[in-house]
C-alpha cells in the first residue's frame, strides 16, 4: 500500500478557508427612518453606531425640534439629532413604550462629528457609485434634498452625504 504524498505546501490549505472576495463597489450603511423609508450612507463616513436611550442624551432648550441635545459617545460630547424628523419624515417617538431606544449612527466629515439617531439598522452593502441618480421630483421629502448625494433606483433608497449633514446651516449657531 501506497502511502499519500505529503502536500507540497501547507498554505495551499489557505485555500479552503478564504473567504470569497468582496463585491465590486463601496460599502454604505443601510437603515431606516421611519415606515419602510430606507436610507444609504457611505460606511467610510461612519465612525461607529450604538445603542441610546432617550435617557443617554441631555435635551437643550430653544433648539429645533429635531435636535436631541448632545450625548457622549467615546469621551466626547456630541450634538444628536432625529435624522427623519430632520428630513421631513415622524420624528421618533421616545414616549412610546416601544420605542425605549434607538440606534445612533456617528458620522465624521472634516473633523466634525454628528449623531444621527435612527429606528434600526440593517445591513453592509456594495454599490457601485455609478448607480447613484439623481432624485426625480416629489420621490422624497424637500427638507431631505439638500442632503442627498442621489438615490439607488433599485430600492428608491436616499443616499445621504454625511458632508452636507454636518455643514448644514440648519445647524449653524447650535455648536456654537
Amino acid at each position: 500500500m501506497e502511502s499519500p504524498e505529503p502536500i507540497a505546501n501547507l498554505n495551499s490549505l489557505d485555500l479552503l478557508f478564504e473567504s470569497a472576495p468582496p463585491p465590486p463597489g463601496e460599502k454604505f450603511l443601510r437603515f431606516s427612518l421611519a415606515g419602510e423609508d430606507t436610507v444609504l450612507i457611505p460606511v467610510a463616513d461612519i465612525a461607529g453606531v450604538s445603542e441610546v436611550s432617550a435617557s443617554d442624551i441631555l435635551p437643550v432648550p430653544d433648539l429645533p425640534p429635531f435636535v436631541l441635545g448632545v450625548c457622549s459617545w467615546r469621551g466626547e460630547m456630541l450634538w444628536v439629532v432625529d435624522l427623519a424628523d430632520w428630513l421631513g419624515r415622524s420624528p421618533l417617538q421616545w414616549e412610546d413604550a416601544v420605542q425605549t431606544s434607538a440606534l445612533a449612527i456617528f458620522i465624521e466629515s472634516q473633523s466634525q462629528q454628528l449623531g444621527l439617531v435612527v429606528r434600526d439598522v440593517y445591513d453592509i452593502e456594495y454599490h457601485d457609485r455609478a448607480q447613484i441618480q439623481s432624485p426625480p421630483p416629489g420621490l422624497f421629502p424637500e427638507a431631505a434634498m439638500p442632503y442627498l448625494q442621489g438615490y439607488m433606483a433599485a430600492q428608491a433608497s436616499m443616499v445621504l452625504s454625511a458632508s452636507a449633514l454636518v455643514n448644514s446651516s440648519r445647524l449653524q449657531g447650535v455648536a456654537e
